[in-house]
């Protein structure tokens, strides 16, 4: 009961800070007038392709994320699956209450059957640290090209801060996952895990506390996003290079984390990006159409990934019956 009232507020939050954030994109938009952002976005348009297809390797990263993490057994699971599971999850980590956790979930049901719950559990739990992790990293080159850019700026502080603090949940979230206390937690929490407790824990301290190959791949997609930033300004014919890209991913990265509850961050990126057109050495109007691009592309494979399962039909192992099995499938 508790859980489902929280759950319920969670998603009651989301919702206010939703309406909040397309009333704050609203008045962005009057602000900086809208005939001269629909100028800058119909100059991006021949664009939109690359910027797309860099956000769609952001997703591939992610994959390439989780097939490390399963190791030997990550062979048993095809491309075509692991490409499958991640578009969908990207889409529920867009619109879900506590987004991340819930795409974390998703891809337990759709890669638990092959290889096993227990595996697939740790390696969902292990993302989560993996992705710490990975944002951790790339707040240091964003924090080196905002000094360059800004000197002692806040846009600065905010990006160190946000490396130490995130790192630290990194590591607690890693040692918590490898923690014994964590698998009699859940044994006790739901009976119907608790035969596969000792698996789980034993997948779990199979994976090093940093998982090089993972935060690797991860790491890189970030870099892909900080990529695909630099493209959308240049496209909207703002200062550009990799300096000014990875001011603009620093940007991101605090807007992710300070309105982590807003669904897809619709206004709060807007609203950074604006505040922050100095630091990105252009207009207000061109930041805010950085922006907006950028939430096109996101939002375009949202809606893939939400289609995925009604038109990419799911795969199962031969060992799985497709009719009467218990597995899960999305």
């Amino acid at each position: 009961m508790r859980d489902a009232t929280r759950t319920r507020l969670i998603a009651l939050a989301r919702l206010a800070l939703g309406i909040g954030g397309v009333v704050t994109l609203g008045l962005l938009v009057r602000k900086v007038g809208a005939a001269v952002l629909l100028a800058k976005l119909r100059v991006a348009a021949p664009w939109l392709p690359v910027i797309l297809a860099l956000e769609g390797g952001r997703i591939v990263a992610d994959a390439g994320a989780t097939r490390a993490n399963f190791g030997e057994n990550g062979r048993h699971i095809p491309v075509s699956v692991l490409l499958r599971t991640h578009l969908i999850g990207y889409s529920v980590n867009m619109i879900a209450p506590a987004g991340r956790a819930a795409a974390e979930a998703t891809k337990v049901a759709l890669l638990a059957p092959w290889t096993s719950y227990p595996q697939a559990t740790a390696v969902a739990l292990t993302n989560q640290g993996v992705t710490l992790f990975a944002n951790a990293l790339v707040s240091v080159p964003c924090a080196l090209a905002a000094w360059s850019v800004g000197g002692g700026s806040t846009l600065l502080w905010l990006l160190v801060g946000h490396a130490v603090i995130v790192v630290g949940f990194a590591f607690t979230v890693r040692a918590a996952t490898r923690a014994e206390s964590l698998g009699q937690a859940v044994s006790k929490r739901f009976e119907s895990v608790a035969e596969h407790a000792d698996a789980f824990r034993f997948h779990a301290r199979a994976l090093p506390i940093f998982p090089v190959k993972a935060v690797g791949s991860m790491f890189a997609g970030r870099l892909i996003q900080a990529t695909g930033l630099g493209v959308v300004m240049f496209a909207v014919g703002a200062s550009s290079g990799p300096v000014r890209a990875f001011v603009a991913q620093g940007i991101t990265m605090i807007a992710l984390a300070l309105g982590v509850l807003v669904p897809g961050q619709i206004g709060a990126t807007e609203g950074a990006f604006a505040a922050s057109a100095a630091d990105l050495g252009m207009t207000a109007e061109a930041a805010l159409a950085v922006a907006l691009i950028a939430h096109v592309a996101q939002t375009f494979w949202l809606v893939a990934g939400s289609l995925a399962p009604m038109v990419w039909p799911a795969r199962l192992p031969l060992n799985v019956a497709p009719e009467g099995s218990t597995t899960s499938r999305v």
